[in-house]
């Protein structure tokens, strides 16, 4: 189960950096987001 869930307001503030960055749900999904605004997910079990 997820510790930390990342939810929509969540997501929507996090703001792009110089460099790629990664959140994670404490649960095996993660959010990569890249300097250009987008994201993508991950999810490793």
């Amino acid at each position: 189960m997820a510790q930390h869930k990342l939810t929509d307001i969540a997501v929507r503030m996090l703001k792009p950096k110089s460099s790629s960055f990664q959140v994670s749900d404490g649960g095996g999904l993660y959010l990569k987001i890249y300097p250009n605004g987008s994201y993508g997910t991950t999810y490793a079990n």
